[in-house]
């Protein structure tokens, strides 16, 4: 995939994710919205996870640096952990970064030169398409929106 495509797809779908977010009234966003306690506050902090962690691994070239308590492999375990580590934080607070960090996506792919976007090499070894730029960030931020966008969806039409 061309690295225009893939920006135009993660604005598009970044578009979708912002405008439902901003549908939903901010006394709502504490609410719960799965029995175990996530709000829209902390599944926005889980998407801004991962696509902050995969900026800077475009950025870097290596493995972002994240609390220990956030280092495991599986993904159950792993969003679990996110969630604990960003329960907490304010709503102003997470709101506040989401657009930046993903313009620090956006500025991660942009900066890369041509050879650097379409080098099999550039994410990690083995060459293969999982290791890709484009399946990195589709995976990790552009597909991520619609495995939650229909459950915000059904929890505000619940109400």
């Amino acid at each position: 995939m061309e690295r225009s495509e893939l920006l135009e797809r993660l604005r598009s779908g970044c578009q979708e994710w912002d405008e439902l977010i901003a549908s939903i009234p901010r006394e709502r966003m504490l609410e719960s919205v799965w029995a175990d306690g996530w709000t829209i506050k902390d599944i926005i902090a889980h998407v801004d996870f991962y696509e902050w962690w995969v900026a800077e691994f475009i950025r870097t070239r290596d493995w972002p640096v994240v609390d220990p308590s956030l280092q495991i492999a599986e993904l159950e375990p792993r969003n679990i952990a996110i969630y604990e580590f960003h329960r907490d934080r304010e709503l102003d607070d997470v709101l506040g970064e989401s657009a930046a960090i993903h313009q620090s996506l956006i500025d991660a792919i942009s900066g890369l030169s041509d050879r650097e976007y379409h080098d099999p090499n550039l994410l990690g070894p083995p060459p293969d398409d999982d290791w890709s730029v484009a399946k990195m960030v589709e995976g990790n931020t552009r597909d991520h929106y619609p495995q939650h966008i229909p459950h915000i969806r059904e929890w505000l039409d619940a109400r």
